[in-house]
């Protein structure tokens, strides 16, 4: 590619970013001989570990396992076959993960897995277990490191690659942006392998048919789903406010360079606007039921309006039926409507739970798992 066609691309956002999702590919997670690629992935480590001792929150989706088996178990022939994938994955799985953990440890940070299959997207009970998961391990400073159950998976409920699940993630967790970290510097107008006229298109506002058509030209050589499958992706993020960086990892310091808003070659699809998740929530507001409803005290009204969740020792009323996972809408003791969001607890739990404090909730309670009744992430104040 001719050196004028070189762009430097920018992540531009009004608000810095706190929260990402990266997903890393297993075009760069192992080398030829298809076994892990220790000199990557230290390197890869280290730009998370950076992000992180710099305040923002950092999942990875990473590729690997199956690599990783075979690394560690002697084959005579390997088989094309999922079951023999789904065996290789078994034994690939503790290799990553203890090798993510151990790279990771040099900076005291804790790693954590989840494995996780589209089911648990569609299944409202595993969902929100999985996201409340997820979202407290980072508070916690812990990185989350998430991979598609291969094991258990089966057609029907397999994510068709890391970079669905990676979008899928990010849109359940609203992020401030997602990476997806591959071996081709961004989307080509052209197979930049075989054009040297081929341009890197650093900014898409929006993925239409041109956009999507350039991306069956940009071709990895280990990538499953390829470049069409990350402008997918991008797509599903994009309806859900999130901007998505697809970017080599072989180039030094890619990640934290976008994320942290230096110039890095690149392609960025979305403005990194305001809009956050802002699907998700009108979506909550539809569904929110006029009389499903708790009724809270002046205190808790406060705390909400300074972006606190919504906690039991607030709550003074519970007002028709609901289930875990429903959205019920929060109204002060005037009945003026406060917020909405799911609620973690059905309306029996909330009852029982109402005006009591953290502490007692534990013994009180057998399903007691979360302190939030709402968490602040998924809820609307008005």
């Amino acid at each position: 590619m001719h050196s004028d066609t070189v762009q430097l691309a920018k992540l531009i956002r009004k608000n810095p970013i706190k929260k990402i999702v990266v997903k890393v590919g297993s075009a760069l997670l192992t080398k030829d001989d298809n076994t892990l690629n220790d000199t990557f992935l230290k390197s890869f480590v280290d730009q998370v570990a950076t992000l992180q001792k710099k305040g923002i929150q950092v999942l990875i989706v990473t590729s690997g396992a199956v690599a990783a088996g075979r690394s560690e178990v002697t084959l005579k022939k390997e088989s094309k076959t999922i079951p023999y994938r789904q065996a290789l994955s078994a034994v690939g799985q503790i290799v990553l993960m203890d090798k993510y953990r151990e790279l990771f440890s040099k900076y005291n940070i804790s790693v954590g897995q989840a494995l996780l299959t589209d089911h648990d997207f569609q299944n409202r009970e595993s969902f929100l277990t999985m996201r409340n998961t997820l979202d407290l391990l980072m508070q916690m400073g812990v990185v989350p490191i998430v991979n598609e159950n291969d094991v258990v998976t089966y057609v029907g409920f397999k994510f068709g690659g890391n970079d669905p699940l990676a979008a899928k993630v990010s849109s359940m967790l609203c992020v401030d942006a997602m990476v997806l970290l591959t071996d081709v510097e961004g989307l080509f107008t052209a197979n930049p392998h075989t054009n040297p006229d081929a341009k890197l298109l650093t900014q898409i506002d929006d993925v239409t048919d041109e956009i999507k058509s350039y991306a069956s030209t940009t071709v990895s050589k280990k990538s499953l789903g390829g470049m069409i499958t990350k402008i997918e992706s991008a797509e599903y993020a994009l309806h859900s406010g999130i901007s998505t960086v697809i970017a080599s990892g072989k180039i030094p310091n890619v990640l934290t360079d976008a994320v942290q808003g230096r110039p890095f070659r690149g392609t960025v699809i979305g403005n990194g606007g305001d809009d956050r998740c802002g699907g998700r929530l009108m979506w909550m507001r539809s569904k929110a039921k006029k009389d499903i409803f708790v009724i809270v005290d002046d205190g808790c009204v406060r705390a909400l309006r300074k972006n606190g969740s919504l906690l039991a020792v607030g709550i003074v009323e519970v007002c028709g039926e609901f289930e875990r996972g429903d959205v019920v809408s929060v109204h002060d003791q005037a009945s003026e409507l406060i917020a909405f969001g799911q609620i973690n607890y059905g309306s029996r739990e909330v009852h029982i739970m109402r005006g009591r404090k953290t502490e007692e909730l534990a013994k009180l309670l057998p399903t007691f798992v979360e302190e939030e009744v709402m968490h602040r992430d998924n809820m609307v104040v008005t």
